[in-house]
């Protein structure tokens, strides 16, 4: 399978990875595809939920893309759960000491760093923009010189359903978000409990506040190929054609990945 650089399915890269986390019954009918431009450090320890091995989900480790020619770097000492499908473009680096749960289909974007050595919890149909970096923990401790105490410097973060964190932005240790909340790129920086905050809102900027309120993103990538594809050849018709495309297709579908 040749991508748009070049970059193929490792069929080598693929099965050692299935047969590190699963055994040779799994290897050699996988659920993780690895593309050659992935250099994989450590396995760790990966499972899957009932719901994946139900659904015939995939993760996909690497893979063509345009915009980079950085390798994917995955290292798990840790523990990964996977509710659903996983893709990890080109570039990543996913670092993790501790847990990562994907409970459903998720996107880390390309060149994107997760960096966890507590617990991130990433919902259904969430999404990490491309150069944007999510770090449960502040890398190094810091000496109290006052009372000598070294305090623990990494927290759990959760992202809710439907997350989409925006190019080049910066998630913190500690970090909540409701579900539908989209987090406007470049340089926005989160560093707390947002669980307050509306759902179906984009915030943006540092402190972070919000934007835009009563929105969502389409997550379903074949409606979004939809719009994508008419807007690119009907660029004198947009307003039109989103009201009648609306009209035409169930908006649940916009939002939800099987």
């Amino acid at each position: 399978m040749l991508g748009m650089r070049g970059e193929r399915i490792s069929l080598r890269r693929t099965l050692l990875f299935n047969l590190k986390a699963f055994g040779w019954r799994v290897a050699l009918s996988p659920h993780v595809i690895v593309y050659n431009n992935v250099n994989i450090k450590r396995v760790g320890s990966i499972i899957f939920s009932p719901t994946f091995r139900k659904n015939s989900c995939k993760v996909i480790i690497g893979g063509p893309n345009n915009y980079t020619a950085q390798h994917t770097i995955f290292f798990n000492v840790g523990t990964i759960i996977f509710d659903g499908t996983v893709q990890i473009d080109a570039g990543v680096v996913l670092e993790n000491y501790g847990i990562i749960h994907f409970h459903g289909y998720c996107l880390l974007g390309v060149e994107s760093m997760i960096l966890i050595q507590n617990r991130l919890d990433m919902g259904a149909n969430c999404r990490i923009g491309f150069y944007a970096t999510v770090m449960d923990n502040d890398g190094h401790y810091v000496l109290d010189l006052k009372d000598h105490l070294l305090k623990r410097n990494s927290k759990p973060i959760v992202l809710g359903d439907f997350t989409w964190i925006g190019a080049k932005c910066f998630v913190k240790k500690g970090v909540i978000t409701p579900s539908h909340f989209i987090v406007a790129s470049p340089n926005s920086v989160l560093l707390k409990d947002y669980s307050s905050m509306s759902c179906y809102s984009i915030v943006g900027g540092n402190p972070l506040k919000v934007l835009r309120e009563n929105v969502t993103f389409i997550s379903n990538p074949e409606s979004e190929m939809k719009v994508i594809n008419y807007m690119l050849n009907h660029r004198e018709s947009e307003e039109t054609f989103m009201e009648q495309f609306v009209q035409e297709h169930n908006v649940k579908s916009f939002i939800s990945v099987d």
